[in-house]
Formats: structure tokens, sequence, C-alpha cells
């Protein structure tokens, strides 16, 4: 959780157990900017990701939104997947 943040209220775990300590960040975390490689950029976009899928190339999709207990599998190796936009996860989905 970011600066400042409580984590009694921030965390909710519904009855998880949570191991080690949680607390909140002392100091600004800056995320590193990420380098998409241009073939990648040039790909058409493949949509949206909105079911159970299996991914077995490098694509490039406009976003990812899984439902409750949805998957997505990769396959056949080593690829790179390009999201353009938002990732929403329901609950128990998993990438």
């Amino acid at each position: 959780m970011g600066m400042g943040g409580e984590p009694g209220v921030v965390i909710n775990d519904y009855g998880a157990t949570v191991t080690g300590d949680t607390r909140a960040l002392t100091e600004r975390y800056v995320l590193q900017p990420v380098t998409v490689p241009e073939w990648l950029q040039l790909l058409p976009s493949s949509g949206p990701i909105q079911n159970d899928t299996t991914l077995t190339n490098s694509a490039k999709y406009s976003s990812i939104d899984l439902g409750n207990s949805e998957t997505v599998t990769i396959s056949g190796g080593d690829i790179t997947i390009y999201i353009t936009g938002d990732i929403t996860l329901g609950n128990s989905a998993s990438r």
C-alpha cells in the first residue's frame, strides 16, 4: 500500500491468513518505464481477452477482462503480450 496507508483499513483478508508484515511504504515507489518492442507495437490488436483463453503466440490485446474463475493460460514457450488498456480480474480469475 502507498505512503500513509492504514493496513487495518486498506487490507481486507476476508478470513484468509496473512503471514509476514503488513505496513505502508515509507517512501514513494516509482515504477520503471516499460519499453515495448516496435514490432509488437505495430501488430494489429487482437481485441480484448474476455473468457478462458490459451495464448500460444506473442500478440497485442486491447484489454483483459476476466470474470469469476476465468483463466488465461500461456502455452508453447516464451511469448510477449502487449496490453494497451485495462486489466480487470474477477474473483478467483488468474493469469
